[in-house]
């Protein structure tokens, strides 16, 4: 079985992830750190949540498909404090009853990953 790690931590600080989605080749899940609220499957099945994971550079899309990764809201008192804690990552405001990068479902309102400066 795969899973996804932190790599590079120190330990005199505390790692968190939370509210996110990971997918691999095989069956995944989060190693390390305290997790919360996290949504994980296999590679093969990311389809099922997201618009277009197998996608080349430029139309690959890794928005959640319309009722698809939704869950509770976890806490994030501990990591208020980190600049752009609230933003997902189009920049939009996060709703973190959303698992993954983008607070949203259906289409994707913004930059779709390319080899160049995110803009």
């Amino acid at each position: 079985m795969c899973k996804v790690g932190i790599v590079g931590a120190r330990l005199a600080r505390c790692t968190r992830v939370i509210g996110r989605h990971g997918g691999s080749a095989c069956a995944t899940s989060f190693l390390g750190g305290t997790q919360a609220a996290n949504a994980t499957g296999s590679y093969a099945s990311a389809s099922t949540f997201l618009n277009n994971p197998t996608g080349a550079l430029g139309q690959l899309d890794l928005f959640p498909k319309a009722g698809a990764l939704r869950g509770a809201a976890p806490d994030t008192s501990l990591i208020m404090g980190f600049a752009a804690w609230n933003q997902d990552f189009n920049s939009s405001p996060r709703d973190w009853t959303f698992r993954g990068a983008y607070s949203g479902e259906g289409t994707n309102p913004g930059w779709l990953p390319k080899l160049e400066v995110k803009p």
